[in-house]
């Protein structure tokens, strides 16, 4: 009898390759999942997938769901390029030989394999069964290609990023597929009609690969590249498999939460009997009173002054006492914004340790209050760090744009990410940004330093380096006050302040001087540690306080962030509905000492986007965790009072609300819009030519009359007076955004709308929109109620 030990769930997870083979990618599940509810005979089967539901037996189980999940998502999109591409290189047997296949198409995305030659495979880490690291050298024809194609291929293709190669066989089918990431490239012959790349293929995969002995490495013959935006699949599933081969790193007050089991609200704050600094969230006496109307009274200790503390009392029936912050008030800039109650409560209980959820409707102000709970957060505690995370770079760099708005130091804020560059601004808050800052800054300083040593005519270069500025400190300076503060006389400073000395502020004039070697002395590291990355490293790790990012690039950078041992006290999500599960999941296991979590968004708008329909519908992947914890009954603040669009128009969407009223009197929007009757109208748009809706390609539905219809109504709007930027014209399928983009061209070429679907347009605003439905013969998408908001 022969006995054998169960293959633990880190064993497992180590054997599982991030990359799909294709088996996976042209397997029953893929396909099944891709046609899930568009069968004639079974429209909903059952399929061999896990599922996504409220409870997981344990974080390993919820791992393992999210990377199976992943991995089917990421093949699905895949084996669409895969077919694609190597149907335009129209793969054709030789005459010489029939397993040997020439190319009589072309694609910019795909090129023929020369050569690919396994250079070294290193030996396995201790306790594991496959190679530690795999190396190849890849090479592929680009002669006969165009210039543009060429250098496309230089500019797209750079370290760390994934090809796909592939064996075509005759006639367009696929036998084998295989995964690589380009750690360099090793030509230099720029012109010439090959290019050579040093590619890392997957371990485990390979390990199969060889116990199999089938070759496959002689057989690859496509090299397919992708577009970046959907070429993170490798990353993202390489963080779940690590995490899913560590030990849970769920936060312990977190856990049972998270894992749907217990009290819904053991991990959330309350407010009741606690002291909360808000910072500078309220304007006024009057605007705090108005917030505690509910309370039996509000005492203020002094006369009221912004930043100040609340003492919550343990239930309504108490007083609210109002005190000053003393130790605050020099670094808060005033808020102008006079937040609502169910705002004021949003704050005060994300600045507690705990989970916090956020709902927001539409026009709510919901970045307003993520804006401030980051201040406030950032003033009140400050030895800790903040990490912002959101879905798209776009609401992240509007997020960050009012965040640097406010009196925080520039030194203290990190963007990380794409995006950056579009953010409005002299400053640079990337990480070359940041250091670049950092040394002009240095300069400025030191400069600063020289300019007192002569004025205190010591000799020598005082300003050379932040090093020789700290001992010209402790030496001249220090020693000099304390011995002005002993002995009296005149002051030893007086000329290099020149004319802004004024007698008797002596000492405001010394606490400038000790705040610039300060600076210095933050500044040094930076003047120590010559190479980019060292410095980069030391800034994430001990300079910034505030660290945005996507959750795609947080996924993607896990494994970086652990290394360098990222410490984050809290972390602040907004779209947090718009977020896969697991893509929240990962940044709040970033750091092990999270202390609070709060999540921002709106369940009842459009969930995480999931192409395929098995995955969408039968496993519930576009299940967000912000929308998990609603349904868990976790509680959760919800913002009633929206700011966005006139009331008759929120009454469209108000239903999907508890007590969603408008911030704003009818009477601020003023007047009508000039050349229509009603605030909003249904428009019944006929067939055009016999034909309502048309399919030129499968769910790419199309509608010309609609599409006239909307671009005749804007044309009239341009002629009233409006200009593009007032308008936003929305549709719910990508085939009428493309044919209206066709029809403005024609019609309108010199002054172009933003065109787009709903679901892009989702947390974006526009003065006026122009919807068009598109479907005739069904609902279609807008069946789904979460679209109207």
């Amino acid at each position: 009898m022969h006995f054998e030990a169960r293959t633990s769930v880190e064993d497992r997870a180590r054997g599982m390759s991030a990359y799909p083979d294709e088996q996976v990618l042209f397997g029953s599940v893929v396909t099944a999942s891709d046609a899930y509810g568009r069968a004639s005979s079974l429209e909903y089967p059952v399929l061999a997938l896990p599922k996504l539901g409220l409870q997981f037996l344990s974080v390993h189980d919820y791992l393992l769901r999210c990377f199976e999940l992943l991995r089917i998502e990421s093949a699905s999109d895949i084996s669409s390029d895969i077919q694609d591409a190597v149907g335009r290189m129209q793969p054709q047997a030789t005459f010489e030989n029939s397993e040997e296949v020439h190319f009589e198409g072309w694609t910019r995305m795909a090129l023929p394999i020369k050569s690919l030659t396994i250079t070294d495979v290193q030996r396995p880490r201790v306790g594991e069964q496959e190679p530690s690291c795999v190396r190849a050298d890849l090479i592929v024809d680009l002669s006969g290609f165009t210039d543009v194609i060429c250098a496309e291929w230089d500019a797209s293709v750079r370290p760390r990023d994934v090809l796909i190669l592939a064996a075509a066989r005759a006639g367009g089918s696929v036998a084998y597929v295989r995964g690589c990431k380009v750690e360099a490239r090793v030509d230099d012959n720029e012109g010439a009609g090959e290019r050579q790349f040093r590619v890392l293929l997957d371990c485990a995969q390979y390990a199969q690969d060889i116990a199999s002995s089938n070759g496959v490495y002689d057989k690859l013959n496509v090299a397919i590249r992708r577009r970046p935006q959907a070429n993170n699949f490798k990353s993202v599933l390489e963080t779940v498999r690590a995490l899913m081969a560590a030990p849970p790193r769920v936060p312990k007050w977190l856990e049972p939460t998270f894992l749907g089991y217990g009290d819904p609200s053991a991990a959330c704050p309350k407010l009741a009997s606690t002291t909360v600094s808000f910072g500078d969230t309220f304007v006024s006496a009057d605007h705090v009173r108005a917030t505690f109307a509910e309370y039996a009274g509000v005492d203020f200790v002094d006369p009221f002054a912004s930043p100040c503390i609340i003492e919550y009392p343990a239930d309504t029936t108490g007083t609210v006492r109002v005190q000053s912050s003393e130790t605050q008030r020099r670094n808060v800039q005033a808020n102008q914004l006079e937040f609502t109650p169910m705002q004021v409560r949003a704050i005060g209980q994300s600045m507690l340790p705990g989970l916090t959820l956020v709902v927001g409707p539409p026009g709510t102000g919901k970045t307003d209050v993520a804006v401030q709970i980051v201040s406030n957060l950032y003033h009140a505690y400050p030895r800790e760090t903040i990490l912002l995370i959101t879905h798209s770079n776009q609401a992240l760099n509007q997020l960050f744009a009012k965040i640097v708005d406010l009196n925080i130091e520039p030194r203290h804020l990190l963007r990380l990410g794409h995006g950056e560059e579009e953010l409005d601004g002299d400053e640079r808050y990337s990480r070359a940004g940041r250091i670049d800052s950092y040394l002009e800054r240095r300069t400025e300083l030191l400069s600063r330093v020289q300019q007192l040593a002569e004025s205190l005519k010591v000799a020598g270069d005082m300003g050379y380096t932040c090093e020789t500025a700290r001992f010209f400190f402790v030496a001249h300076v220090r020693m000099r006050w304390e011995q002005y503060k002993k002995n009296g006389g005149n002051f030893p400073f007086a000329a290099y302040f020149g004319d802004q000395y004024v007698e008797g502020q002596e000492s405001q004039c010394f606490n400038e001087l000790q705040l610039l070697f300060d600076e210095l002395a933050e500044i040094q590291p930076f003047e120590l540690l010559r190479d980019h990355a060292s410095r980069a490293d030391y800034l994430l790790t001990q300079q910034a306080r505030i660290v945005a990012m996507t959750c795609t690039h947080a996924a993607m950078r896990f494994g970086e962030f652990q290394k360098l041992g990222v410490r984050f006290d809290t972390v602040v999500m907004e779209e947090a509905a718009q977020v896969l599960d697991i893509e929240t999941f990962v940044p709040l296991v970033l750091a092990p000492n999270v202390k609070r979590a709060v999540l921002i968004g709106d369940h009842n708008q459009l969930p995480p986007v999931v192409k395929s329909p098995g995955l969408r519908m039968f496993a519930n992947m576009e299940q967000s965790m912000f929308a998990r914890m609603v349904r868990l009954g976790v509680p959760y603040v919800e913002l009633d009072r929206q700011a966005r669009a006139r009331s008759s128009i929120a009454s469209l969407y108000r239903f999907r609300y508890q007590n969603l009223g408008d911030l704003l009197p009818s009477s601020a929007f003023g007047a009508g819009n000039k050349g229509f009757k009603h605030e909003f109208q249904f428009v019944d748009v006929g067939e055009y030519n016999g034909q309502g809706e048309s399919e030129p390609a499968p769910h790419y539905f199309q509608n010309l009359g609609e599409a006239e219809y909307v671009v005749a109504v804007y044309q009239f709007m341009l002629q009233m007076g409006y200009t593009a930027s007032q308008v936003a014209i929305l549709t719910t399928y990508n085939g009428q955004r493309a044919l209206l983009r066709d029809v403005l061209a024609r019609r309108c070429p010199d002054s172009l709308p933003r065109v787009s679907t709903v679901d892009q347009f989702q947390g974006q605003q526009s003065d006026i929109v122009l919807l068009s439905l598109v479907r005739t013969t069904r609902v279609g998408h807008i069946r789904d109620l979460r679209r109207m908001t």
